[in-house]
């Protein structure tokens, strides 16, 4: 499992804003998401590579899927539940937050 230097370096420019927007009554939070395998985008690139790799489609999905914690990747409902609630007053005291919605893929410290 990867953490990307770009989310490490970024946590300061999320924090940075949140105080900038924070007294506007401005909450920032990102949803990181892994990738869904039924959004178009995502299924164009994974043909690329399951064709590049000799796969199938469904091969090379389970496989990606399998380096996560939960051993498969976010649903594109999952990712837009979770948004959902970022967005809702359920979520009101969060702020200057990055969200993990990759199923594991991706994890902070």
């Amino acid at each position: 499992m990867a953490r990307p230097s770009g989310l490490r370096d970024g946590r300061g420019v999320v924090a940075k804003l949140a105080c900038e927007l924070g007294p506007h009554g401005i909450r920032l939070v990102i949803v990181r998401s892994a990738g869904s395998p039924e959004t178009p985008a995502v299924q164009e690139v994974t043909k690329l590579h399951a064709a590049v790799g000799g796969v199938t489609l469904d091969e090379y999905q389970a496989n990606r899927g399998s380096g996560t914690m939960l051993r498969r990747l976010p649903a594109l409902a999952e990712v837009a539940n979770a948004a959902t609630l970022l967005a809702s007053d359920r979520a009101s005291a969060m702020t200057a937050a990055i969200t993990n919605v990759t199923c594991g893929a991706f994890f902070d410290m």
